[in-house]
Formats: C-alpha cells, structure tokens, sequence
C-alpha cells in the first residue's frame, strides 16, 4: 500500500484508490486517509481495495507519512511489536 499510494504505481492500482480529502476542502484531521467504499457483499468485503483501504487507515498517520520505504517498514514493524 505504501508504494502504491507513494509511487503512484501500477497506475492501474493506484486509481482505485480516493482520498476523504477529495471529498470536500475542509481542513480536518483526517490526514492522507482513504475512502473506504461501500461493501454490501462479503466477497467485495474481503477485496484489495476495501482491506487494503482499511488496513491503511489503521496505520497511524505518522508512519503513514514516512519519506522513505526503509522509514515505513521500520515504523510500522516497531508499531505492531508494541
């Protein structure tokens, strides 16, 4: 997910993805979260994009805004061993 969102690629992948901040221009603290879309269907449930979109905003944002691949991987190795 990271590369993804950082790299903007595959671009194919990477289009799926959407921002709450592309919703509206309101200054919240949503940070760089991603809009989860709507899931009625366990399949579509358990898809890339809505786990994905979910695993990601788990992710506290300051490890979200690492600046480099290495950064991340370290960050969010030490959040889950905590």
């Amino acid at each position: 997910m990271y590369k993804i969102l950082r790299d903007k690629n595959p671009s194919y992948l990477y289009s799926l993805f959407q921002y709450l901040s592309d919703y509206h221009s309101h200054n919240t603290r949503i940070g760089n979260k991603l809009s989860t879309p709507r899931h009625i269907t366990t399949s579509y449930n358990k898809s890339f994009l809505v786990m994905g979109s979910r695993l990601w905003n788990s992710i506290p944002q300051e490890i979200r805004a690492a600046t480099s691949v290495g950064s991340f991987r370290q960050s969010y190795w030490q959040h889950l061993n905590e």
